[in-house]
């Protein structure tokens, strides 16, 4: 299902053991939308926007969930998207990154990217929950000649998801802070209620009690 632009689940047991930082070849997995998202810039309340997270297949890295060996994934950090791609904002970044012709002031094309390899930048972040957790600080593209090096991707449900489809393997492949936003969006009919909301801050801070 394309991005429309505009359940909770249980988590399983995992023997997590925490990615060396550097860089790593990835393909495109899921990309899923966290709905309408209240912001703020300089202590001023702005119009919410829509947000998204990438879900990034880590190729030949693995973890364990339940007992079973299963592709190792990460979440990019949720950016904000409107109409068209600006060439100063993070959407046409990243999708650059996995489609370098992209040009700015047109519309992305997500579903037209998914399985698309690219390289990633892994780091280690200590979470106020005194865990460290594997983040992506940045996404890069491939040179074309190379592309074919980089392995094949372990999934066949490849896909985009909107913030309601919770039947969506986007959606429902979430976790950490894309799930923790999506949680947190703005519910249709709920826009008088959201003004009274907190709101995210134009450095990108989150709530105190999110620990990633």
């Amino acid at each position: 299902m394309s991005i429309i632009r505009k359940s909770n689940q249980s988590e399983g047991t995992s023997d997590y053991v925490n990615l060396k930082p550097g860089e790593y070849d990835a393909r495109l997995a899921y990309v899923a939308d966290l709905g309408l998202q209240e912001r703020s810039y300089a202590g001023e309340e702005k119009t919410p926007a829509q947000q998204l997270s990438l879900c990034m297949e880590l190729i030949g890295e693995v973890t364990v969930i339940d007992g079973q060996e299963v592709p190792r994934t990460l979440w990019c950090k949720p950016f904000n998207i409107f109409f068209k791609m600006s060439d100063k904002g993070k959407e046409y970044e990243l999708y650059k990154a996995l489609n370098p012709s992209a040009k700015p002031d047109t519309v992305a094309d997500w579903d037209a990217v998914l399985g698309n390899p690219c390289s990633i930048t892994v780091i280690n972040k200590l979470g106020t929950d005194g865990k460290l957790y594997d983040n992506i600080e940045s996404v890069q593209s491939i040179p074309l000649k190379y592309q074919d090096n980089v392995g094949q991707s372990s999934f066949t449900d490849q896909c985009t998801g909107d913030s309601e489809d919770e039947n969506s393997p986007a959606q429902k492949a979430m976790f950490g802070l894309a799930k923790h936003v999506h949680e947190k969006r703005i519910l249709e009919g709920d826009e008088d209620e959201a003004e009274a909301a907190p709101v995210a801050t134009a450095d990108e801070s989150f709530d105190e009690d999110c620990p990633f």
